[in-house]
């Protein structure tokens, strides 16, 4: 039955319109100091950002709050990414007076890709599409700062599952799609992985979910990507040159559940991009979901 507290009412005669729950207005519009109205329509500085697609964090906002911002694997770069591909110093993202970036590869092993093209230098644009190596990709953004700043706290709780910090479903199958548009174009496969399981006590279950969570975070390749796809499912995606290379990582998780997990039953499931002719995110997820 409905609850009668969440229904919209709208007084026809009377004084006042109840909208949502608990929440009332006066018909009578209240006149606020146009100058105040008009601040907040006016535009904010600009400020650069990257929404990372494929790295250690997908979905997430970095704003890019520095004239000049170093990105790699060295300690003394600004934004450290400890991903295979990366160089310990791969490239720079400068901000020009006027409100410009650009981005520079300083030398880096596996280049500097932006839109598909290789670039030594390359004035951003909003919306472009960056590569430093193959496992770490991100799209620009040129933002109004209050814009920004509210995008940053939306992508978080959208791209992450509240109770483990594991990427939602939602968006793992969008970052999945991404990483089999890019095997492709680059010559590499990936292999989808899921564990699900039933059993665990009854009043310890989180707790051990959480520890599930932090034993495959641990364990996981460089570039691997990991979600709760339900309530009782992980999975992973990671690139592959060699089917041995995730048999063998196979092999490893089943013997760890069943050593440090034995409480719960388990079913593990794997599917490779290999083996469809046009491989998708939701047809890879449905083979390695299926028992």
């Amino acid at each position: 039955m409905t609850d009668p507290n969440s229904w919209t009412h709208y007084s026809i005669a009377g004084y006042s319109a109840k909208i949502g729950n608990n929440h009332f207005m006066s018909e009578n519009t209240q006149e606020f100091d146009y100058r105040d109205i008009a601040e907040r329509s006016t535009r904010y500085p600009q400020v650069g950002a990257i929404s990372l697609l494929i790295s250690e964090n997908p979905g997430k906002l970095v704003l890019l709050d520095a004239d000049q911002i170093r990105i790699g694997r060295d300690e003394s770069c600004d934004l450290r990414f400890q991903v295979e591909g990366v160089s310990r110093i791969h490239a720079q993202i400068e901000r020009r007076p006027g409100g410009q970036y650009c981005i520079t590869d300083l030398r880096s092993t596996n280049g500097l890709f932006v839109n598909g093209f290789q670039q030594e230098f390359m004035l951003l644009q909003d919306g472009d599409r960056v590569a430093l190596g193959p496992n770490l990709v991100f799209c620009f953004r040129l933002l109004q700062v209050d814009e920004a700043h509210a995008l940053s706290s939306l992508s978080a709780s959208r791209s992450r599952d509240l109770a483990t910090g594991a990427m939602t479903g939602e968006f793992f199958e969008e970052m999945l799609q991404v990483q089999l548009e890019m095997g492709q174009r680059r010559s590499f496969d990936v292999a989808l992985i899921t564990v699900q399981w039933n059993g665990f006590p009854q009043g310890k279950e989180e707790h051990r979910i959480q520890d599930l969570y932090a034993y495959l975070e641990s364990a996981k390749r460089p570039g691997t990507l990991t979600a709760r796809i339900s309530s009782r499912i992980f999975a992973q995606s990671m690139s592959y040159q060699n089917r041995a290379e995730v048999e063998k990582l196979l092999e490893q998780l089943g013997r760890h559940l069943r050593e440090d997990f034995s409480e719960a039953n388990f079913f593990v499931g794997v599917a490779y991009s290999r083996d469809q002719a046009c491989p998708n995110a939701e047809k890879l997820l449905l083979k390695a979901t299926k028992r």
